[in-house]
């Protein structure tokens, strides 16, 4: 059990809101000790160190939210964690649910819904915008149709309106310079450094202004929520079409600035290779003991999957190896095993040098193991190709408890098991 609160800020505001007539009539000892000095969110103190029932809190607005419960009565009660937006594979599975819900004359082929996703980065509520708008040109039915209908949304629509109100919430800090087109251009050019670090530095140059100049105006972007800070450096959010919403506002107000390029035309050829590593990576986030068909993985009897403590991509080298990118590794949650998975989305079938080159790199994470004289972990190979597999490499894996192999049929399945909605798309470039 657990006590989960979302929009935790919003209690310190718009609960027990106290007119200021009100206030202004109780005495010192009543704006001090009394109905005056009501701090919701701190009577939580004792809540959020059981052990019976942990407290979760979230919310959007993430720097209230962080000064909120890491500072005052709730200073060290709480660890912080952002919470990445979906996958675009789920973000798809997302957004045909929701056409199913809120536009079922509108369908969308899986493909589509991938392309999407992937333009708005996988953020639930702007699936649910595209889902629910009222452009009357509304479709899915192709790319061009679907950039049009986000483009309504940034300009004209719900997202528009999100975003609107919000500037207009923080004008306090946003407008806050002493020279308002200066402070416009640092905004607009804010814009190209998408889910990364925010180069100040880059930005000065650029505009021939002191870094200083900059870094207060990030700082006032920090405190309207528009960035994060991590590691003493500010980040932009994973936030595409707020970058679009933002470039939209400021760019034709102003002059003498370079062209930012917010398109993502290379998008879907990096999703098209990335693909089946995101739909192995998701489905094994979503692993826990349960028994699945060995036909799945290439086997004859049931096979049972591991709880995961992380799933990522990784690359491993040691002190004299080259080293290797593994496409999807995964770390067991109780004992000393991972899982080592090679994926190919392909048409052609997948051969043997490639199984051996992921059994190269299992061999170079021994060696960095040794090295390091960290504990061996027991290693497991995955092998995941939607062109199927060579004879050769599926007598290779018959003969081996310690390798399977999905092919095309056995990863969709998988996929599905685990709440895809949707068959994953055999794309006609990638052969």
């Amino acid at each position: 059990m657990a006590v989960i609160i979302d929009e935790f800020q919003d209690m310190k505001f718009y609960i027990y809101d106290m007119s200021q007539e009100i206030f202004s009539d109780l005495d010192s000892k009543g704006r001090l000790n009394g109905p005056g000095a009501i701090n919701l969110p701190a009577t939580y103190d004792r809540q959020a160190q059981s052990r019976k029932a942990p407290m979760l809190v979230s919310g959007s607005a993430v720097t209230l939210i962080f000064k909120t419960v890491m500072g005052g009565p709730l200073g060290g009660r709480f660890d912080f964690m952002y919470m990445k937006p979906m996958s675009i594979p789920d973000g798809a599975m997302l957004l045909h649910q929701t056409l199913k819900y809120y536009a079922p004359d509108n369908a969308i082929t899986p493909e589509h819904a991938l392309y999407a996703s992937a333009q708005v980065g996988g953020h639930p509520y702007y699936l649910y915008c595209l889902a629910t708008s009222k452009y009357e040109g509304k479709g899915f039915g192709d790319e061009k149709a679907i950039d049009q209908l986000i483009r309504y949304e940034i300009e004209n629509g719900k997202i528009y309106g999100f975003w609107l109100t919000h500037f207009r919430d923080n004008r306090k800090y946003l407008n806050a310079d002493d020279d308002l087109e200066l402070g416009k251009k640092i905004i607009y050019y804010f814009t190209q450094y998408n889910n990364q670090p925010v180069d100040v530095k880059g930005i000065a140059d650029k505009l021939n202004v002191p870094k200083q100049a900059v870094e207060d105006k990030i700082e006032r972007l920090y405190q309207a929520d528009l960035v994060y800070r991590s590691a003493e450096k500010f980040y932009t959010f994973n936030d595409i079409t707020l970058m679009r919403f933002i470039k939209f506002v400021y760019e034709q107000d102003l002059e003498g600035i370079d062209k930012i390029d917010l398109s993502q035309q290379n998008l879907m050829n990096t999703l098209k290779g990335k693909f089946l590593e995101m739909v192995v990576e998701v489905s094994m986030m979503k692993f826990n003991h349960e028994s699945l068909p060995g036909l799945w993985f290439g086997k004859t009897s049931e096979v049972e999957v591991p709880l995961f403590q992380f799933v990522r991509t990784m690359t491993v080298k040691g002190a004299k190896t080259p080293s290797y990118q593994i496409d999807v590794f995964g770390k067991e949650q109780r004992r000393n095993k991972v899982w080592l998975c090679e994926c190919k989305y392909t048409k052609t079938p997948m051969d043997i040098q490639q199984v051996k080159k992921l059994e190269s790199a299992a061999q170079v994470l021994i060696s960095s193991h040794e090295e390091e004289g960290t504990a061996m972990p027991l290693i497991h190979l995955w092998l995941v190709s939607t062109g199927g597999f060579r004879k050769d490499v599926l007598s290779y894996v018959n003969a081996r408890a310690d390798i399977y192999a999905s092919d095309y049929e056995g990863i969709n399945n998988l996929f599905k098991a685990f709440g895809g909605n949707y068959s994953i798309p055999k794309f006609a470039v990638n052969d």
